[in-house]
């Protein structure tokens, strides 16, 4: 799977081989392959412009995930694409007194967990989600996987 990320402005704190293991780490606790895989950190303001766009939905949300059918010679692998609102994140977890790069896998795992098809419409479908999230999580801080997810 190649892995690509995307930072722009101050967002260029994120640690891109940190991020790109934890990645590997999450596609696989999801049971998930993909040829190609983009995340893009933005801003409030970048996440609420795409999903304007895309979604058709005029406020800030903390994920935006896409899953794109495979391309003649991908191997027959969707690629998956999504955009972390890394500003979003920083605020929530002053809330939930965590850290800044738990907060930010959250969202990575929160994101390729969509990828999967998994929905969170309903309470029901978010709980699912969030349970399965923190237990990929807890496995991932097991391995020292969350740490050093942004620069200091």
């Amino acid at each position: 799977m190649r892995i690509t990320i995307t930072a722009t402005g101050q967002r260029k704190l994120a640690a891109i081989t940190p991020i790109k293991r934890l990645v590997r780490f999450l596609t696989e606790a999801a049971g998930i392959r993909l040829n190609d895989f983009s995340l893009v950190l933005v801003s409030n303001e970048e996440i609420v412009a795409i999903n304007r766009i895309h979604l058709k939905h005029d406020y800030v949300t903390d994920v935006i995930s896409y899953l794109l059918p495979a391309l003649p010679g991908d191997n027959g692998l969707p690629s998956g694409e999504i955009f972390v609102n890394i500003q979003r994140a920083d605020e929530t977890r002053k809330k939930r007194n965590w850290d800044k790069c738990r907060e930010l896998a959250l969202y990575i795992a929160h994101g390729i967990d969509h990828l999967t098809g998994a929905d969170d419409a309903d309470k029901r479908g978010y709980l699912s989600m969030r349970r399965r999230e923190l237990a990929w999580l807890r496995l991932a801080a097991k391995k020292g996987l969350l740490k050093g997810l942004i620069k200091k």
